[in-house]
């Protein structure tokens, strides 16, 4: 799928509140809807996907928490929980090459993201400031270990 192609998709699903050229070359966008997010488009028909989310992570655990959403994929999908691009707090980011996948592929990865992004905004903000992903891991007794 062609960058324009999604631009034009995206404006159509949900609205354009802002265009603006950076001094870097690349074009920002931020679209409107009940979840607004951005889009910065890079060359070689590379988009970037932003969704600002409401948390802050201040403090080890939560930043500890931030690199376990991601490491694990489980509270993160194909994207990324990352500092904001445009505010002091967190946002879910995705990058997605565009050449590679058809529009309904892409449209899923959307979804995708901001779904990711709404679990954080509710569920996943209670449990920032906790380990909570070691409960995905097995009790030792329950580890075997292989040595190859």
């Amino acid at each position: 799928m062609k960058l324009n192609d999604t631009l034009n998709m995206l404006m159509y699903a949900f609205g354009v509140d802002q265009v603006q050229a950076l001094e870097t070359g690349e074009m920002s966008y931020h679209f409107g809807g009940d979840q607004p997010f951005g889009a910065l488009a890079f060359p070689g028909n590379i988009l970037r996907i932003h969704v600002p989310l409401s948390l802050k992570a201040v403090d080890a655990a939560a930043l500890t928490r931030v690199l376990e959403g991601n490491c694990l994929g489980i509270e993160s999908g194909t994207g990324q929980l990352a500092l904001s691009p445009e505010s002091d707090g967190l946002a879910m980011v995705d990058f997605i090459a565009l050449d590679a996948l058809e529009k309904d592929d892409v449209q899923m990865r959307i979804v995708d993201l901001l779904l990711y992004a709404d679990y954080w905004e509710t569920m996943g903000a209670g449990l920032l400031g906790q380990q909570s992903a070691s409960t995905f891991a097995p009790e030792d007794a329950l580890m075997t270990t292989i040595r190859v």
